[in-house]
């Protein structure tokens, strides 16, 4: 019975033992880790279908072979283990899994992370070894790219012009790259690591909106922020910043972090203004143009019927005649602050031809005279030089920036102490050589090497734009001439531009006979929509000649068509319904003689095909307001011509 007792016994022990097997065997091949078991003899007992995929060993041809054999590894350090288990039994469980290259048995490697332990019965006693390890190449890659990865963040947050910033809300510190400190003007130590050390600098008028851009972002989802604001600097003074940034957050939605840039909008901000002040001048241009040709009619007919007035009151009262030749000197002054005026906002910028130097600084200076005389004296020294290859009206704007500079550049309240020159001269090579020069306080040698920039300017903020001396010089290059400067500190500046002279054409002079100082009388046709015009000119040449004023150039059409014959034409260039142009250009179908004999007269206003037309006509062309004078003797030239 007792023998019976024992074999069932020892038979429940074996089923017992075989089932802890199996679930073993379960548990071992279940595992994702690759795991191989040894005795303590260091001879494989166990292996799991991960580690026969990484070993390339299956278990039935590993099992008995030394744990060497099949786990061959070379350490980080480089060395190859010799006695993997020994070690192992020596030095107990390892915490910290170890990274080594695994060889397959193909030869093959690939790098792994292994760690081990003792395997020890229920008395402590060791049975062998069991060894964990897990195939990380996976996770080298993803380091390797997160090193490349953060050394080109590391690289364009050096090479970025703007200031990078990191802001960890976790521990509210903030890592900023090194242009946070160049951008604005701080040492690198004077950078706190904290949030509060920019929201203490952010312009006190700008923090309720700034702050409340980044609060609404932050609490509301959003993925980013972009807000403009002042920011102080190094020097205690503000900048114009625009600071974009994008937010992170965990599982939950908290914001844990953003990252963002700053950058210096200073500049930009000032080119808007320019670009601003800049259209705003090319409007004023455009209104000075058209101000210009609404105050030359007028003035046409003020000054021809003053002028009739003055030559038929001749001997009259001393006191009358006086008023009238007052009056249209003053008249005659008004003329040219609109001439002047006109040239200054001509739009034909490319077009280029023989300029007489002395006449556009003649103008200039009467624009600029009032501003002049109240600051210093002005010294004309005007040589007589020879024209240049130039556009009138860019001429014009160099010289004005440069006498209004000159101007600037001498304190108010001292007229009778200070000097402003204007001269003209040929120099050796035969170029023409015009200097500005001042008595004020003259340019620091610091700087002198900086004033034909853009945007530099030495005046206080708000005062210059820094664009008038770089567009001078970009006049004057263009037109092959140089524009330089000479100065000295507290003795004053000179600006000289310097153009070379025009090709004047060799012109073969011919006796001609002299016209007789007495012409016919005429038969004159004036035709301008404007009656006051047509009336002034028809008092001015109706004591010589026979003179016909007409307000349509249709009807003038319809006169000549029929037969009428005239022996000059006067005619408005711009008309409503027919201009001057389209007149003449049905005269020349109909009446060739007669378009011939025109002579245009404008108030200044050239739109494009006025000025195409002008240049290929060779009709003689006056400007409103034009002197009796110079109409009657062209009216006499006409009547000549058609003799």
């Amino acid at each position: 019975m007792r023998r019976r007792w024992r074999t069932l016994v020892h038979r429940g022990d074996r089923r017992t033992r075989s089932q802890g097997e199996q679930e073993l065997a379960t548990t071992f091949n279940s595992i994702a880790e690759a795991v191989i078991a040894t005795d303590r003899t260091g001879k494989i007992t166990r292996m799991n279908p991960v580690a026969e995929a990484l070993t390339g060993w299956r278990l039935a041809e590993a099992m008995g072979l030394p744990l060497l054999s099949v786990f061959r590894i070379v350490e980080a350090s480089g060395r190859v283990p010799d006695s993997k288990v020994s070690r192992v039994l020596d030095a107990g469980p390892s915490g910290i899994p170890e990274e080594a290259t695994l060889i397959g048995k193909d030869g093959g490697e690939r790098p792994i992370a292994h760690s081990s332990a003792p395997i020890r019965d229920e008395q402590g006693n060791t049975l062998g070894v069991v060894i964990v390890f897990r195939d990380i190449t996976g996770e080298r890659r993803a380091q390797e790219a997160l090193l490349v990865s953060e050394e080109r963040l590391r690289m364009i947050s050096r090479a970025t012009n703007d200031a990078v910033w990191d802001w960890d809300m976790v521990s509210n510190k903030v890592v900023r790259n090194e242009c946070m400190a160049s951008l604005f003007g701080y040492h690198a130590e004077q950078i706190g690591p904290d949030v509060a050390w920019w929201s203490d600098r952010v312009h006190p008028d700008d923090r309720e909106r700034v702050f409340g851009v980044v609060s609404r972002a932050l609490a509301g989802g959003a993925e980013a922020w972009s807000v403009e604001y002042r920011f102080r600097l190094g020097d205690g003074s503000y900048g114009d910043v625009f600071d974009r940034a994008f937010v992170m957050r965990d599982g939950g939605g908290v914001p844990v972090r953003a990252i963002g840039a700053m950058m210096d909008n200073t500049e930009r901000k000032q080119m808007q203004d320019r670009l601003v002040l800049a259209d705003r001048m090319a409007s004023l241009g455009t209104l000075a143009a058209g101000v210009a040709h609404e105050i030359n009619n007028p003035l046409a007919y003020v000054i021809a019927n003053i002028g009739f007035a003055a030559e038929n009151l001749r001997g009259g009262p001393e006191e009358v005649e006086r008023a009238l030749e007052e009056a249209l000197e003053g008249a005659e002054r008004v003329r040219r602050i609109v001439r002047d005026l006109k040239a200054l906002s001509r739009a034909e910028d490319d077009r280029r031809g023989p300029v007489d130097i002395r006449s556009v600084l003649e103008s200039t200076i009467h624009m600029a005279e009032n501003a002049i005389r109240h600051r210093a004296r002005l010294i004309r020294a005007l040589d007589d030089v020879p024209p240049v290859l130039a556009n009138e009206s860019r001429l014009g704007q160099v010289f004005l920036n440069l006498i209004i500079n000159a101007v600037e550049a001498v304190p108010e309240g001292a007229a009778d102490n200070n000097e402003i020159q204007v001269s003209t001269r040929s120099d050796e090579p035969g170029r023409v050589v015009i200097a500005v020069s001042d008595t004020g306080p003259g340019i620091p040698k610091e700087i002198i090497g900086r004033i034909f920039d853009p945007f530099f300017t030495s005046k206080p903020v708000g005062e210059g734009t820094g664009l008038g001396l770089a567009i001078c010089h970009g006049i004057v290059t263009q037109l092959g001439g140089e524009i330089r400067v000479e100065s000295e500190v507290g003795k004053g500046s000179t600006f000289s531009v310097v153009l070379p002279a025009a090709a004047v054409p060799e012109v073969t002079l011919r006796a001609t006979p002299v016209p007789p100082s007495s012409t016919r009388p005429g038969n004159v046709l004036v035709v301008d929509d404007e009656p006051l015009v047509g009336r002034s000119v028809q008092r001015t040449l109706a004591r010589h000649h026979r003179v016909t004023v007409l307000q349509s150039g249709r009807e003038a059409l319809r006169m000549i068509a029929g037969g009428k014959h005239f022996d000059a034409i006067l005619c408005d260039l711009m008309m409503p319904q027919m201009t001057g142009m389209d007149l003449y250009e049905e005269l020349r179908q109909v009446a060739p003689d007669q378009a011939a004999c025109m002579i245009f007269i404008s108030g200044g206003a050239f739109s494009p095909r006025a000025r195409e037309f002008l240049e290929k006509t060779t009709n003689p062309c006056l400007e409103k307001p034009f002197e009796p004078r110079v109409l009657q003797a062209l009216i006499r030239q006409m009547i000549r011509q058609s003799e």
